[in-house]
């Protein structure tokens, strides 16, 4: 299991910048959804994931065929789609994942970034000046542990936060419920009323961090 380093206790603070709270009486209508610019080039018309993994894109003009996909994510304007992957080159049991874009424009398909951990609940999300993020759960081979993870599309992963689940992705933020050690414990034997800590961070903030496209090294490209 992965101890907390210095880079990630100072992501942190973020988080204890970022965390709000309702008063009594605060109104709290829902803020619009933010959307990527208006774009007007080819699109993804239809995919197909079989049971072996294998991945069919279909476009305007192209059909694209790759195989290993796991989860599969069509982004807002249909013009990108994500899937994750199990490479099995990391983590204490060959447990690692990646993320794949197709580009439908270029007909190009690229490694967003490789992790150590599995990757659960990929979904692509705007932030609030309408920039792309990718966020999901990282999980690792033993307990499960869950941790935050958010990547920008075209650099790679920005943002990793141990023992954090996902409560809410809306309105260019992100909603987190952050555990102790010992509090994750009990959150994965079933524990849903463990204590944790609240917090509501800007996607903007999360993808400005820098990026890497394999964690597992420091600073690669």
């Amino acid at each position: 299991m992965k101890k907390v380093g210095t880079a990630a206790l100072v992501l942190l603070v973020l988080i204890g910048c970022s965390t709000t709270k309702t008063e009594p009486g605060t109104d709290t209508t829902q803020v619009a959804e933010p959307k990527l610019p208006d774009y007007t080039g080819k699109t993804i018309r239809s995919y197909d994931l079989d049971s072996n993994g294998r991945l069919i894109i279909d476009t305007e003009d192209t059909e694209a065929t790759f195989d290993g996909a796991l989860e599969v994510v069509v982004s807002q304007d249909k013009s990108v789609i994500y899937w994750t992957y199990s490479h099995g080159l990391a983590g204490y049991e060959g447990e690692g994942f990646g993320v794949m874009r197709y580009v439908a424009e270029t007909n190009s398909a690229e490694v967003v970034f490789n992790d150590d951990l599995m990757l659960f609940e990929l979904r692509e999300a705007v932030s609030s000046s309408g920039r792309r993020a990718l966020v999901m759960l990282g999980r690792d081979g033993g307990r499960g542990a869950p941790s935050l993870i958010v990547a920008d599309p075209e650099r790679g992963r920005t943002f990793y936060l141990l023992y954090t689940m996902i409560e809410d992705v809306s309105g260019g933020t992100i909603s987190l419920a952050t555990y102790t050690n010992k509090a994750i414990e009990s959150y994965i034997a079933g524990d849903e009323n463990v204590r944790s800590q609240k917090s509501v961070l800007s996607l903007d903030n999360l993808i400005d961090q820098p990026a890497s496209r394999d964690p597992r090294i420091p600073n690669s490209p």
